[in-house]
Order: C-alpha cells, then sequence, then structure tokens
C-alpha cells in the first residue's frame, strides 16, 4: 500500500516501546518494537487481523507469509494497532561474497490510517534497527514508487531462491525479473552485476 507523507518516528533501538511521532493532523502514532520470541498469542491475534485486509487474507491465522521473523515494529494510535512490519537479518550471497542483509516483510497498515505516514515511519524505524546490526543493505520486494522514496533502489541481479509460500517449502527458482530493491545501511554501493542467491526465501 502507498504510504503517505508525515514525521518519521525516532527509535530507540533494544527497546519494546519508541519515541512518539507527531503526525500533521496532530494525532500520535505509537512505534513498538518487539521481538518474534516475545509474540503474545493475543498480540499475534491483532496482527492477523490487520494484515488480512491488505494481503487478502491469504496468510489465514499465521502473522507471516513464508516464516518467522526476528523483530515485528508495529504502529499504535490511542492503543489501536493500525501498523506492522517484520524484519529479519540474514547471510546472502552476491557472487561469490557472503553479506550479512535485513529482509523487510509483511508492511500492511489499516486501511482507515493511510496516507499519514504510517508505512515510511515504521520502514524508518526498520533501516535504523538495521544500521545498528550487522547487515550492509536493507532488502525488500515492493512497489518502486512507494519505495522509492524511502531510500531504496531497484536492483537487477539475476536472483536464486527457494519458493516457499503459506509455510510449505517448493522448488529452487531463479528470477531476471523481479520487485527487489535495495537501501545500503552504510557506505557501500550495492552491485547489480553479481547474481545474488537468497539462501532461502524470499523476504
Amino acid at each position: 500500500m502507498q504510504p503517505g507523507s508525515g514525521d518519521i518516528a525516532c527509535v530507540t533501538l533494544g527497546a519494546t516501546k519508541a519515541k512518539t511521532l507527531t503526525m500533521d493532523d496532530m494525532s500520535t502514532i505509537e512505534i513498538r518494537r518487539t521481538d518474534e520470541m516475545r509474540l503474545t498469542p493475543q498480540f499475534e491475534a491483532e496482527i492477523a487481523r490487520l494484515l488480512e485486509e491488505p494481503f487478502r487474507g491469504v496468510f489465514g491465522t499465521r502473522t507471516f507469509f513464508q516464516n518467522r521473523h526476528h523483530v515485528r515494529f508495529t504502529a499504535h494510535k490511542d492503543e489501536m494497532l493500525v501498523g506492522h512490519l517484520a524484519l529479519g537479518l540474514r547471510a546472502v550471497r552476491l557472487g561469490d561474497k557472503l553479506m550479512d542483509v535485513i529482509g523487510i516483510a509483511e508492511v500492511g497498515v489499516d486501511k482507515d490510517h493511510r496516507g499519514e505516514g504510517i508505512a515510511r515511519s515504521l520502514v524508518m524505524a526498520a533501516l535504523e534497527e538495521g544500521r545498528a546490526s550487522p547487515a550492509s543493505f536493507a532488502l525488500l520486494f515492493g512497489d518502486a514508487k512507494i519505495y522509492g522514496s524511502m531510500g531504496f533502489a531497484k536492483a537487477t541481479n539475476t536472483i536464486t531462491s527457494t519458493k516457499f509460500e503459506a509455510a510449505r517449502t517448493g522448488e529452487t527458482v531463479t528470477e531476471t525479473e523481479h520487485p527487489l530493491m535495495v537501501c545500503p545501511l552504510t557506505g557501500r554501493t550495492w552491485n547489480n552485476t553479481p547474481d545474488l542467491d537468497l539462501a532461502g526465501f524470499r523476504f
């Protein structure tokens, strides 16, 4: 979904809660960080309900499409869950070189709160988390019109990954056409020439 404009959240890394974000309409959005292993059944049920509409119910009762992540960032307004983003750390192989990246997935915003900058704030929180990690780049599969304004650029590498949907392992696939986007987290420049092995499923 398309994020709107808005101020960026200032996140306190490693904490369950982050500093608050004041939107143009003076409403307050709070960005929270939760480790995957600290998700409660009640909170997962809330996340599943939030993700049902933007992802057309393909998750079922899960809070992930392919498999578990490492960290969740969530947006709350008056204690109501209005946005979600999942984040994982993975080693991938770019050509012959193994490197650490973060993968962003499951970005969803409640339909009544789109256009308030919530998705952008969640992505910025994820990027800040990534800069404090071993990762050199952030990767996601998404729309260039949306994520291009957040520091991401289209990657043109040939990609190999494992087809993995609805928590079931499938075949290994190689793609030359794909919506992969990359954002540098350090001073390194992404190389679009070598093949990229995701060493697993898509984010």
